[in-house]
């Protein structure tokens, strides 16, 4: 946090008394707060103290608690829908006038991967899928539908940290090897960054080009299949992605 403030301030000073910029800031500071996010988040889940704040539901009790649960339910519920909804067609819209930036896609995205991550549907979906019983092969085709369908909607760390509690447990009983399963999510997800509607990779070559996001989704569309192939080919032989880890770490 501390270089990252110092990081901050010099280039408030080099640009308020030099008129240039050191290039650097803001992707240092957005790397570096990624970084103590996720060290707090998994030093938290390493000592099972992540807390829930129930300043006013510790005071009550019975009837009241509940109906005050359901309220707060009910109200979360309809804010968020509304904000995912407006931001859903705010992107259609702006994909039928091709006009929309990067900037503004990946922030309504963003926006769009929160609501839906408040509202759990990852994680319901995720659970249906558990309560299936499908075989191992079964269940590898579903997840990774799952989440490439679910990675055109929502941002790839966010899909992940939503989903992992669940689908790992399961990936591991029906008997894949963990890292196989790492390099699997990584190719799932990177095929929901190329599709469409909310592609993020899609609306950054947009804005490095300048061409309209119909025509660079169809130009990203054989990319797609070769991980879909590289995808069916780890599947199918997964000594593809051990290899490489058994024979360094001698697993």
């Amino acid at each position: 946090m501390a270089c990252m403030t110092a990081t901050v301030l010099l280039e408030i000073v080099v640009r308020t008394f030099f008129g240039t910029t050191t290039h650097a800031a803001e992707e240092l500071v957005g790397f570096g707060l990624a970084s103590v996010e996720f060290l707090a988040l998994a030093h938290a889940m390493d000592r099972g103290s992540l807390i829930r704040v129930d300043l006013i539901l510790v005071r009550l009790s019975g009837c009241l608690r509940r109906a005050v649960e359901l309220v707060s339910i009910v109200v979360a519920l309809s804010v968020t829908s509304f904000v995912g909804g407006y931001v859903f067609l705010a992107i259609v819209r702006y994909w039928n006038r091709n006009t929309v930036s990067a900037p503004s896609a990946f922030a309504a995205a963003l926006l769009l991967s929160t609501t839906m991550g408040y509202l759990h549907m990852p994680q319901t979906v995720a659970a249906w899928i558990a309560g299936l019983e499908l075989s191992p092969v079964e269940l590898i085709i579903v997840l990774g539908i799952f989440y490439i369908v679910l990675g055109c909607v929502l941002e790839s760390i966010t899909l992940i940290l939503m989903t992992m509690p669940i689908s790992f447990p399961l990936i591991v009983q029906a008997g894949f090897d963990p890292v196989w399963f790492g390099v699997f999510l990584v190719l799932v997800v990177e095929m929901g960054l190329v599709t469409p509607p909310i592609g993020f990779n899609l609306f950054v070559i947009r804005g490095v080009t300048g061409h309209g996001i119909g025509r660079i989704a169809r130009g990203a569309f054989p990319f797609f299949l070769l991980m879909l192939l590289a995808t069916v080919l780890i599947t199918a032989f997964p000594e593809i992605a051990l290899w490489l880890p058994q024979t360094l770490f001698d697993r």
